[in-house]
């Protein structure tokens, strides 16, 4: 067990765990983006190959971070550009056709990312990780990854219990993609500008429309009950995902009661992730310094195996 991480189980109906991806790297999972990308090199080039053309800052080795890949999803090639790329033969197809011929290339391509998402994570082996934290069977889990690390490794299942927020493997449900819409406006001659209309509304399937995917689960976090303490481990607390934490932080005055702890793997990680927070309560949920000093708690844990 990691005897750095507090035992909750003796109060563990009043604690809540919000999970991120370093909960699975934790665990020796290779579940970073950069992990994913070279499992698509082996089969799928022709999918990375485009993923990298129509959003230019995803590059070769560049994000390892699931947050760091999301908000490069942010800022796709001008929509002339992709529509130059993918018109096809212009004088092959009918003009009806250079409408929309683009944009159901495009389509094509972002269509395969969920499928893909899906193969990957089902090759993780969980029966060759071992149990390493003392997390509460009855604690309640609300966990932004798609791996099942939670049900397979500690036995901690159900609808009522643990919410995966992004969707889970082997369930068709999940979601990934940047947070903000961008806002662009099409240009040149009317069947580009069609065009450009039709590939945008496609690259919007990328989108993580955070709001309404925190309504949606607006059963569990109903359900939740009395919550003393909440337990971060793992979450970056990057600016896609900040709308979660701001409902969460907002969403009734008791939570602003709550003692949160985060759980960082090394102290420049911590550092980063204290700014991060200061930011979220002092800019953008409008709480005040005090609670932030006083309900905060930052702690280091062991190596990642």
């Amino acid at each position: 067990m990691n005897l750095h991480l507090p035992d909750y189980k003796s109060k563990e109906d009043g604690v809540l765990y919000i999970i991120g991806n370093g909960f699975d790297l934790y665990h020796g999972l290779r579940s970073r983006y950069i992990d994913f990308h070279n499992w698509l090199l082996k089969d799928h080039k022709d999918y990375v190959d485009n993923m990298q053309y129509i959003y230019p800052k995803i590059k070769d080795n560049e994000y390892e971070l699931w947050s760091d890949f999301e908000l490069a999803l942010e800022s796709n090639r001008d929509l002339l550009e992709l529509h130059n790329h993918y018109k096809g033969q212009d004088d092959l197809l009918s003009k009806d056709k250079q409408k929309t011929y683009a944009a159901e290339q495009i389509e094509k391509i972002i269509n395969q990312t969920q499928p893909l998402l899906e193969e990957w994570a089902q090759t993780f082996e969980y029966d060759k990780i071992e149990k390493v934290l003392p997390l509460g069977k009855n604690s309640k889990y609300i966990t932004f990854n798609y791996t099942k690390t939670l049900e397979e490794v500690y036995n901690i299942k159900g609808e009522d219990q643990v919410l995966h927020i992004h969707g889970v493997v082997g369930e068709g449900n999940i979601i990934t993609g940047y947070g903000n819409e961008r806002q662009e406006t099409p240009v040149g001659s009317p069947i580009e500008r069609l065009s450009q209309k039709a590939i945008k509304n496609e690259l919007t399937k990328l989108g993580k429309p955070t709001a309404a995917n925190w309504e949606r689960h607006s059963d569990f976090l109903e359900k939740l009950g009395h919550i003393s303490t909440i337990i971060v481990i793992g979450h970056s607390f990057a600016d896609v995902d900040r709308p979660y934490f701001e409902f969460l932080l907002q969403r009734e005055p008791s939570y602003t009661d709550i003692k949160w702890q985060y759980w960082a793997h090394n102290e420049q990680a911590k550092k980063s992730i204290q700014k991060r927070i200061n930011d979220l309560c002092f800019l953008w949920s409008g709480l005040d310094e005090k609670m932030n000093e006083e309900r905060w708690r930052y702690y280091i844990m062991d190596k990642y195996k």
